[in-house]
């Protein structure tokens, strides 16, 4: 459809006066303007209370994110965690894919912190030159999952699932995309949404 927008409008500045020419400029307007409400009506229409409890979106999930005590850190989570459950259920697949990411990092920051941990030992994973004492404030999703699990704060299992999350959340890159061939499906979302939701459960019980 853009591309037709494209030729008619060269058509147009060819011959502005030229009726036939904007009429069909009109048209494709008209036809995007139409796209775009289908396009809202379907997201708003797979929204509701309903939709969000069936993923897990509910009270006892609120709760979890509410005991945090930074209350600065609480109030973006709940936020962004409510934000990222209308995402899933709306099927923005890619916006659902940031979000589960940025939130399990932030909780796994949080929580690590919450111990007392403020460097961490990650040369095994790691080849920076402070690997061995680096920071864990600088750390990226997979080393923060790495201190939670040698720290005995997530099961092995969810360590693995966590990875899961990182895996796909580089998938948000339109080059990666690209060279992969390959895109986040609602299916991969709905995993990482539960993974997300698994991980809350683990750190703030």
């Amino acid at each position: 459809m853009f591309k037709a927008l494209l030729c008619y409008e060269k058509a147009s500045q060819l011959d502005s006066k030229e009726d036939l020419y904007n009429e069909n400029l009109q048209s494709v307007h008209k036809d995007i303007k139409q796209e775009l409400v289908q396009m809202i009506n379907c997201v708003a229409d797979n929204i509701s209370v309903e939709s969000l409890y069936e993923i897990g979106y509910n009270i006892e999930l609120c709760k979890r994110i509410y005991s945090i005590r930074d209350a600065l850190l609480r109030d973006i989570l709940q936020r962004d965690l409510c934000e990222c459950a209308i995402a899933v259920v709306s099927g923005q697949d890619k916006l659902a894919t940031i979000m589960c990411g940025s939130i399990v990092e932030a909780i796994l920051l949080y929580q690590i912190e919450q111990n007392g941990i403020t460097k961490y030992d990650i040369s095994s994973i790691c080849r920076h030159k402070d690997a061995s004492h680096y920071p864990v404030a600088n750390m990226a999703l997979n080393e923060l999952l790495y201190v939670a699990n040698c720290e005995k704060m997530i099961a092995t299992s969810n360590y693995h699932l966590g990875h899961y999350i990182k895996d796909y959340r580089n998938m948000i890159h339109p080059a990666r995309e690209m060279r992969s061939k390959e895109n986040v499906t609602h299916e991969n979302v709905i995993t990482m949404w539960s993974v997300l939701v698994r991980l809350i459960s683990a750190l703030f019980p």
